[in-house]
């Protein structure tokens, strides 16, 4: 096992260092929608019985009624899937490496998820196991993570699933955009998402069906639709990467002041455009112990405090902001910013107080 490990951790080294050349600015530039679409282009790729064609990356793909029902039959073979709640507990449960990389990140920065010790034997032996081939991985994936990979695996099923009539394009959307959106901030290029996916398959199939020989043969499936994405005519090489668009904010860098002139610590902060783009004073904020490897973060969270649930989950909505900046939208929080972690202030008429709740 560990020569195939190594074998793989060697082409996906060389794969990341090749001297690719990404699709220029004058190349397609996909809508978010049409992006969405192509983040699902590993898993697109392969067969499933009643969807006789490819489903494309322009426009969702709709079986007529026949067709649906072999689909779904497929999905009740496969994944045991019969609805639209079955289908969406499949993809976070079956597709969450990138959350299992996360909790392994904690330990290896001492500050762990959870208390270890409170699984039992055997659980601990499997965490423990996937963490020890995780590593193998840790320094191929960077900020994105094996995001790529479930990103890609959920995006295709649940393409699949509205083929197959369980989900409507609305609720689709609503799943998928933010996680467009996500992919889009993590990753800078199509090969930087593809070196997720590959690191993701890997240790995807390690998980699932542990050390053995199968590992290798996913993996080179994988990687030749990979290839196949990124050739001269695929869809990966004909589409440039997603951009975000730029912000427009409320106050303009020229007219920053200086505020915060005699902080010490960690700059860096996390706000939402209510406040940043609409110019909306600081209704709630908090500060959480930040992670270890995250040097910028001085661990303070403001919103506006009417984002919705919907609103807070696009990581559109939402940015890294230097604490200074966020002085200027609104000075009183100056004075508030040397309280400790697990502080929270809410805004009660014009004065922001402790949230003591």
């Amino acid at each position: 096992m560990k020569d195939i490990t190594k074998k793989i951790v060697t082409r996906i080294t060389a794969f990341k260092q090749d001297a690719y050349v990404e699709p220029d600015a004058g190349s397609n530039s996909p809508s978010i929608e049409e992006f969405a679409l192509l983040l699902s282009g590993i898993s697109s790729c392969r067969k499933t019985p009643g969807i006789d064609i490819h489903m494309g990356y322009e426009h969702l793909y709709l079986c007529n009624e026949e067709k649906a029902g072999i689909v779904r039959e497929h999905l009740y073979k496969i994944y045991n899937i019969t609805d639209r709640d079955s289908l969406i507990d499949v993809c976070n449960q079956l597709y969450s490496t990138d959350h299992d990389l996360s909790d392994f990140r904690s330990f290896w920065n001492n500050n762990p998820a959870f208390d270890i010790s409170e699984l039992n034997e055997e659980a601990r032996a499997f965490f423990e196991s996937c963490m020890e081939y995780c590593k193998n991985f840790n320094n191929l994936t960077g900020e994105g993570g094996f995001y790529a990979w479930d990103c890609n695996e959920i995006i295709g099923l649940l393409r699949v699933g509205y083929a197959a009539r369980l989900i409507t394009k609305d609720e689709f959307w609503s799943i998928v955009l933010p996680m467009a959106k996500n992919a889009a901030h993590l990753y800078k290029s199509w090969k930087d998402y593809a070196t997720g996916c590959l690191c993701g398959c890997a240790y995807f199939m390690f998980r699932e069906q542990g050390a053995n020989e199968e590992i290798m043969r996913f993996f080179d499936i994988n990687w030749d639709l990979i290839s196949h994405l990124l050739d001269a005519d695929g869809a990966w090489q004909r589409n440039s990467w997603y951009q975000i668009p730029e912000k427009e904010f409320f106050i303009k860098s020229e007219d920053m002041k200086i505020i915060l002139d005699a902080w010490s610590g960690a700059e860096g902060c996390l706000a939402t455009d209510r406040i940043l783009v609409d110019g909306e004073k600081v209704g709630y904020m908090y500060r959480e112990e930040p992670d270890n490897n995250q040097d910028w973060d001085s661990g303070w969270r403001f919103t506006a405090g009417d984002e919705s649930q919907e609103y807070m989950d696009d990581p559109d909505h939402s940015g890294i902001y230097a604490l200074n900046t966020i002085c200027n939208y609104d000075p009183e929080i100056t004075e508030l910013l040397n309280a400790p972690y697990g502080t929270a202030y809410i805004r009660v008429g014009q004065r922001l107080i402790l949230d003591e709740e």
